[in-house]
């Protein structure tokens, strides 16, 4: 099954780390995924290219270009250089991890100098701009020198590359913990599933794992999602619907079977979990007849 670039890191702090990369190097900085999609939109965006895309179909013509930029980066798997539309110098770093492309960081929005033997692909070119105030815009589009240029594409490519590597890494730490974690409260657990009929402690839960009440508290929850309390309650409330639906077992009794000495509060308890009384539940789920 193909990865996707969302299955290894984490795209929010992805976001982040272009948004300052974009700012520190001063050019814009995007990404999509393997199927061209946008996943990240541009970060530091040349007031001149936000104008111009106003226009549906020079907007189009913008993503084409990048996108095409983005497949001959996969095919062959290097930094593609392009020219715009309208002549500013973008770049494409393709994504590939363990020898599979999963996207690219595009980026540029520049007037760059002394690159034509660098460029791969160049766009036909609009119309001259006929609007004073963009043609103002695009006068005031920074200019970078061309070696420069190169350099700073160096240094983003590396920058992604270690920011996926480490992300990555830190995915699959994360797994071993959680794995480890599961390992740890699995006897609590099982304490709870062989003793949900009696009163249950949280000191009771942690001495089962050999591990603090204050620490088995936690990593409960980072687990389950839920508190020791709340657990306990769902595992009970469960339990009695079996018993509802499978037994002639009078309420109170059932309360009594699943860990709750007080039937009223069962009642109001499961009322709150289920939606319905404990008698209305029996009655139109029951599977036995008396």
């Amino acid at each position: 099954m193909k990865n996707k670039l969302s299955d290894l890191v984490e795209i929010e702090k992805l976001r982040l780390f272009l948004g300052n990369l974009a700012r520190a190097t001063g050019v814009s900085l995007c990404v999509v995924d393997d199927n061209g999609n946008f996943i990240i939109q541009p970060a530091n965006e040349a007031p001149f290219c936000v104008a111009v895309r106003k226009d549906k179909r020079v907007k189009e013509r913008c993503v084409y270009s990048v996108l095409h930029g983005a497949v001959d980066a996969m095919h062959y798997k290097r930094t593609v250089f392009f020219r715009c539309p309208f002549g500013l110098l973008e770049f494409v770093v393709p994504i590939i991890i363990n020898g599979e492309y999963l996207g690219a960081v595009c980026g540029g929005e520049v007037a760059a100098k002394e690159l034509d033997a660098c460029v791969d692909i160049s766009a036909p070119r609009e119309e001259p701009i006929k609007n004073a105030a963009i043609a103002t815009l695009y006068e005031n589009i920074p200019t970078i020198d061309g070696k420069r240029y190169i350099e700073i594409t160096k240094f983003i490519s590396e920058a992604v590359n270690n920011f996926t590597e480490y992300g990555i890494m830190s995915k699959i730490m994360q797994k071993k913990e959680n794995v480890n974690a599961d390992e740890r409260i699995k006897p609590a657990l099982a304490y709870i599933e062989d003793n949900y009929s009696q009163e249950i402690t949280l000191e009771q839960l942690a001495a089962a794992c050999f591990i603090s009440k204050d620490y088995m508290s936690k990593l409960f929850y980072r687990i389950t999602k839920k508190n020791v309390t709340e657990y306990i309650s769902d595992y009970r409330i469960n339990k009695a619907k079996e018993l509802l639906r499978d037994t002639n077992i009078k309420i109170s009794g059932v309360a009594e079977k699943v860990g709750f000495s007080d039937a009223a509060y069962f009642y109001r308890v499961f009322k709150k979990s289920v939606g319905v009384t404990p008698a209305q539940y029996r009655a139109t789920h029951r599977s036995v007849t008396i």
